[in-house]
């Protein structure tokens, strides 16, 4: 927390506190921060596949499939391959709920 407390807005420092809150159980905490670290500059792109995670785990699927979208978009504009996929599969298994 103190390397957070020295650098607030660090992309990588909000999204593990984010997958710490989620853990824990914390969805709610964690879609806040996790937000906050896909608003970082640059953003965390994965940030998106974990809010939606835990809004789904909220039972909130609209807006998990929403973030979902939104982080497609930042992927593509990224050029990371990688993390499109990983979101391309989650927009998939939403589809399921």
């Amino acid at each position: 927390m103190k390397l957070l407390e020295k650098d607030p807005g660090d992309p990588f420092l909000l999204y593990a506190l984010g997958q710490e809150r989620a853990k824990a159980g914390d969805h709610a905490g964690a879609v806040e921060v996790f937000e906050r670290a896909a608003r970082a500059e640059p953003p965390m792109l994965y940030a998106f596949f974990f809010k939606a995670k835990s809004l789904a785990a909220l039972g909130r699927v609209e807006e998990a499939r929403a973030a979902v979208a939104e982080g497609q978009r930042a992927a593509a504009g990224a050029g990371d391959a990688k993390a499109s996929n990983e979101l391309a599969g989650l927009a998939f298994e939403l589809e399921a709920l």
